[in-house]
């Protein structure tokens, strides 16, 4: 597999890089899809934010396939997130500091792995442009 390229995101004056990614978190056959986000605070890769968007952890959740980096509601409530936009990431980089996440303070990185069906009903993801 390919290395993902950290991609520029820059905040109020802040730097950030991003990567999205498909991942499977179990070793077995048929394991659950999942969308791996992961950001940094441009010059310190020891203090990131990683959200897994996983289906085993979210009944209504639905993550990857087929789209890589999209993830959406399957149950009663609507809601899509295309990780390979900078507006979402922005959206979800809003949301998470300094509540979540404070990268220019913390020393810790903060790894999510459930209730991000939760996270992405509450931000507002910025609606996608036609082209």
């Amino acid at each position: 597999m390919a290395k993902n390229k950290l991609r520029p995101l820059v905040i109020n004056n802040n730097d950030f890089v991003w990567a999205c990614h498909h991942a499977h978190l179990k070793i077995y056959d048929n394991s659950p899809c999942s969308e791996a986000l992961t950001i940094y605070l441009k010059g310190n890769k020891r203090n990131f934010l990683r959200l897994y968007f996983t289906e085993d952890n979210e009944p209504d959740l639905a993550a990857g396939y087929p789209k890589a980096g999209v993830v959406w509601s399957t149950g009663d409530s609507t809601f899509k997130a295309n990780l390979n936009r900078p507006g979402v990431i922005a959206a979800i980089i809003n949301f998470s500091i300094p509540d979540i996440w404070n990268p220019s303070v913390s020393k810790n990185s903060v790894i999510i792995e459930k209730r991000m069906a939760w996270m992405i009903k509450n931000i507002e993801i910025p609606e996608e442009r036609k082209p």
